[in-house]
């Protein structure tokens, strides 16, 4: 994940970079000059149709990461209502709302989710 922070100046800019305090926060750090910068965002997808069969932590995170790089745990509960549903935050950089339908297959049978 990237983020611009914003100093008043390129030499304050410069300085804290130098200065290397942001190294328990961040693993680089450079001064941008202007450049093009892909930008993701975060995405609370929702994981509905899983069966019961397959609804473990590893099966939606390999669906939530055909979307993205998976930032967070898998959350589901047993106690819900809808115990086929889950959800993940995931660094996507997909723009538009995310509704697709995936195909599992456990043997030799398909489930969409």
């Amino acid at each position: 994940m990237k983020c611009m922070i914003t100093f008043r100046s390129k030499e304050i800019a410069s300085d804290f970079v130098k200065e290397g305090k942001w190294k328990d926060h961040f693993d680089s750090m450079e001064v941008w000059n202007g450049e093009d910068l892909k930008l993701g965002r975060i995405v609370k997808l929702r994981v509905e149709g899983m069966p019961m069969v397959l609804r473990e932590d590893a099966n939606f995170r390999r669906i939530a990461e055909l979307f993205g790089r998976a930032v967070d745990d898998v959350v589901f509960s047993w106690d819900a209502i809808d115990i086929s549903t889950g959800y993940c935050l995931v660094l996507s950089d997909i723009r538009s709302k995310i509704e697709e339908e995936v195909t599992l297959v456990w043997k030799n049978k398909s489930y969409s989710v």
